[in-house]
């Protein structure tokens, strides 16, 4: 009970309230309060708003208690790294042993710093990024990142996961790899590497504006290149479902790589069917194993792109991929133009299903159409592979094609290739602005050694030479602004210390090649090449056989003494021209080194053996 000063009396059992010496006081009851009032009966009833007010500020307290709580577990929870389950891995790729799943790599938020819109997606927005290391002397290095809409759905963030997951798992130089995930915290972002050309259809665009022409060549190893991408999906049982020119990338060296798989899902299983069934049909169950993907949600589908199976049953397979292929290929020969142009949806829906198939495009030679048609077979079960189709490229390589031609199919199949550039050489703008200072992007006081470094890791991938690498490339990307491209066989032999600065290197055959550009003439134009540039005009210009860019420098320490002592040898000769770099010029270095001095002797040689001949005809 409670008097009206705030005084509590409490009923409570004999003995059990102690004095200070602890012995039991036989009181039936006990005063809670500051001031004892005389005056207040034990059985006067409790005020009832102070009761409501006590009771009040109890739950309120509770309340707020559990506010903070949750709101505490929502935000540590938030701002955790999502833990992907065994499970959610499965569901994603069945057709992988659960033992070879891979979990995407978490990446630290800031360690990853978006600067330029690039793109959109089906939900979220793609940027080019900076991507810095854990290790704080490594450079930070460029990436594509897709990420998340702040306040996703349910289903758009299942299809994020199950991206993630998926590329996560693919490993192919002809797929865009990823680097990892950032799901700790908002907005989430899937880091992949960045192909700096950009989309196929933007390429191609953007040649057909220039009025570039696309050589057959560059055509026929970007089709092969993406039937090898599809090829590596193919065997794992994943089906892409979005297919196309714009989901097709370039990197820096052409290279092309298939990419988006927000659409992607590895094939549904199908039943495994009465346990009494024959043999046969368990057989056949088992064969067909993984080979479908029914689309059980509502999704954008690209109607121009996509089968008619698979627009009529949502029933979508590798067949249905091949057809996407075959309407890629038609996108390759048309310069990225629009399928079915002029047509709605609708009408293509209808038409498709009625027997139309697009026509072959101008220049499109009739063996690539009568591929383009195998793929867009009505019947499913007609149409190639992608095994089938990239077997048949590698027996096309080993018939009738020439070296060259057959080198560049290979490549783009993903099989070595034996370089034949031993005597191609680069132009002055070549080497000075393309490689130092755009490609190679070299520090100021970067020795050739240290800058060789920097090489090697941008061309591991290609794991070729950079005169390789550049010679694979569609030409009108290594056209010099005299309208002459800017590799050829190599009239200068560069001679030079790998100590010596870079930059110093490079400014040197930059001032030579100005000097006997200068002196050259039709009728004398020693260490020059002579061709016709911008305007029909004569151009004469030096290419410069320098080893950091003409030798493989992966394959180089692996080159057997005779290949210096006799093939180096004859490529000096057979280039005729040679630029000794001295520096510093009291103490040149080249003179302290044995390579150098090797280098100087094959070339004296040469002139000692050209003179003494010439001299002893006169004699």
């Amino acid at each position: 009970t409670s008097d009206s000063e705030g005084l509590f009396v409490v009923d409570v059992r004999a003995g059990a309230i102690r004095d200070l010496a602890n012995n039991p006081s036989q009181k039936a009851s006990a005063s809670l309060g500051t001031e004892p009032n005389p005056g207040a009966s034990t059985s006067s009833l409790p005020s009832s708003s102070n009761a409501s007010s006590i009771l009040g500020a109890v739950f309120g307290a509770l309340l707020g208690i559990g506010i903070i709580v949750a709101a505490a577990l929502y935000f540590r929870n938030k701002d955790r790294p999502k833990e992907f389950t065994v499970d959610e891995l499965a569901a994603v790729l069945p057709s992988i042993t659960a033992e070879s799943l891979k979990s995407p790599t978490e990446i630290k938020r800031h360690h990853v710093h978006p600067d330029e819109h690039i793109g959109d997606g089906a939900y979220g927005t793609v940027w080019r990024a900076l991507v810095y290391s854990s290790h704080s002397n490594e450079p930070p290095h460029q990436a594509a990142v897709k990420s998340l809409k702040d306040d996703p759905n349910q289903d758009e963030l299942s299809m994020f996961y199950a991206e993630a997951i998926l590329m996560s798992n693919l490993e192919n130089q002809r797929i865009v790899s990823t680097l990892g995930v950032v799901t700790a915290g908002a907005p989430m972002y899937i880091v992949m590497e960045f192909c700096e050309n950009g989309s196929l259809d933007k390429y191609l665009h953007e040649a057909t504006a220039r009025m570039t022409e696309v050589s057959v060549n560059f055509r026929s190893m970007i089709g092969a290149s993406v039937a090898v991408g599809m090829e590596y999906l193919e065997s794992l049982g994943i089906v892409h479902r979005d297919l196309s020119a714009r989901n097709v990338l370039l990197d820096k060296a052409f290279v092309a790589k298939v990419c988006d798989f927000g659409l992607a899902r590895c094939m549904a299983k199908k039943g495994s069917g009465s346990k009494n069934g024959d043999e046969r049909q368990k057989k056949q169950e088992q064969e067909d194993d993984l080979r479908y993907y029914r689309l059980t949600h509502g999704a954008n589908i690209p109607v121009r792109w996509t089968s008619p199976e698979a627009l009529k049953e949502h029933l979508y397979t590798h067949a249905s991929d091949v057809w996407s292929y075959g309407v890629l290929l038609w996108e390759l020969w048309t310069n990225a133009s629009t399928p079915y142009e002029g047509m709605t949806n609708e009408q293509v829906w209808m038409e498709v299903g009625n027997g139309y198939r697009l026509p072959r495009p101008d220049n499109c030679p009739e063996a690539v159409y009568e591929n383009m048609m195998a793929t867009w077979e009505a019947d499913a079960t007609r149409r190639p592979s992608f095994a089938d189709i990239v077997g048949k490229l590698r027996k096309k390589r080993t018939s009738s094609m020439s070296a060259l031609d057959s080198d560049m199919l290979s490549e783009a199949l993903g099989e070595t290739v034996t370089e034949r550039t031993g005597l191609i050489g680069l132009s002055a703008h070549q080497i000075n602005v393309v490689a130092r200072k755009k490609f190679l992007r070299n520090a100021k006081d970067s020795t050739t050694t240290e800058t060789l470094d920097r090489l090697k890791r941008l061309l591991k991938s290609q794991h070729t030479s950079y005169c390789n690498f550049i010679s694979r490339q569609p030409i009108q990307t290594s056209v010099d602004p005299d309208g002459v491209a800017g590799y050829g066989e190599a009239t200068v032999f560069v001679s030079h210390a790998w100590k010596y600065p870079f930059r110093l290197t490079c400014e040197v055959i930059g001032a030579y090649a100005k000097e006997i550009s200068k002196n050259a003439n039709a009728s004398h134009h020693p260490g020059c090449s002579m061709s016709r540039g911008k305007g029909n005009r004569v151009v004469f210009k030096p290419y410069f056989w320098f080893d950091i860019f003409t030798v493989n420098q992966f394959e180089a320490p692996h080159y057997d003494q005779s290949f210096w002592t006799e093939t180096f040898k004859n490529q000096v000769k057979t280039i005729g021209h040679t630029l000794l770099i001295l520096h510093p010029w009291d103490a040149p270095i080249p003179f302290t080194r044995a390579w150098c001095v090797w280098e100087m002797v094959c070339f004296f040689f040469f002139i000692y053996f050209f003179s003494s001949a010439f001299l002893g005809s006169l004699l």
